[in-house]
């Protein structure tokens, strides 16, 4: 949502905030063998593993803070049973291109107006996530949402179904999705057992990793704040007068209505 920058100035005297130690943290839930043990092992290229059942799988980078509850910065899921300990390396080792979305949510016209912004890696991500190029998509403009749904799921819906097949060489390419909602479902969405909106699971060629917004220390929250600034920075214009909705057409979706999705203008 767009929020106005509440931040003062710092008063004199007045401690600052001292930056959290970060550190990576690998989840595993394995079935344990006959005789109750659980086996993980490593393998050549510094993934772990292990040849027993595993259903959740992904590392993240968290801080502890000052409440005691952990922070979480970033989470990448592994693939096939090997997760590597650097959320960054699972992207690297399991997909082809990274996208990102952000959601922000202003009124208009005594309505609220979602507008999702969207980036894609137009290189190769090699070994550094931090090396790729990223290029804006198409934004999406929504509204009367319904009120149980998440706006940002509807903004990763139209992204998957109606953005991703513009570009046809994005097809049978393994996509890493990040997003920064529904930290506490991506799990189970990713092993295909729980709808990411609505009655839609993921494609099988995409995967939703997560980012804090409100974060740094990673090239993921920086997608995320990219995704946010682009989103904002669209909803001012519309705001402003300078993108207008009048020609979009009005779709109704089964929880949404659709103004319409477009391209940013090129700057010059």
């Amino acid at each position: 949502m767009v929020q106005k920058n509440n931040s003062k100035k710092k008063r004199k005297g007045k401690k600052a905030p001292t930056m959290k130690r970060r550190y990576n943290q690998m989840t595993f839930s394995i079935t344990a063998d006959e005789e109750g043990r659980i086996l993980i092992d490593r393998d050549e290229l510094g993934r772990f593993y292990s040849e027993q059942r595993i259903t959740t799988l992904y590392s993240e980078t968290r801080y502890d803070r000052d409440s005691g509850k952990p922070k979480i910065v970033s989470r990448t899921a592994g693939n096939e049973g090997f997760v590597h300990l650097d959320p960054l390396r699972n992207i690297v080792s399991n997909y082809d291109v990274i996208t990102c979305a952000d959601t922000n949510r202003f009124l208009f016209k005594n309505k609220e107006v979602c507008v999702c912004a969207s980036v894609r890696s137009t290189s190769e991500i090699y070994d550094l996530v931090e090396n790729a190029k990223f290029e804006s998509l198409e934004f999406s403009v929504f509204f009367d949402v319904k009120g149980e749904i998440n706006p940002e799921t509807i903004g990763w819906h139209l992204l998957i179904t109606e953005i991703f097949p513009k570009y046809p060489d994005l097809a049978g390419k393994k996509i890493c999705l990040v997003v920064d909602s529904d930290l506490g479902l991506l799990d189970e969405i990713n092993r295909r057992e729980k709808p990411y909106y609505d009655n839609f699971f993921l494609p099988e060629n995409v995967d939703l990793a997560y980012a804090s917004s409100d974060s740094s220390g990673n090239a993921l929250n920086s997608l995320i704040k990219m995704c946010d600034r682009i989103s904002n920075e669209i909803c001012e214009d519309v705001e402003k007068g300078n993108i207008t909705l009048n020609g979009f057409p009005n779709i109704q979706g089964d929880s949404y209505k659709l103004c319409g999705i477009a391209k940013l203008p090129k700057s010059e």
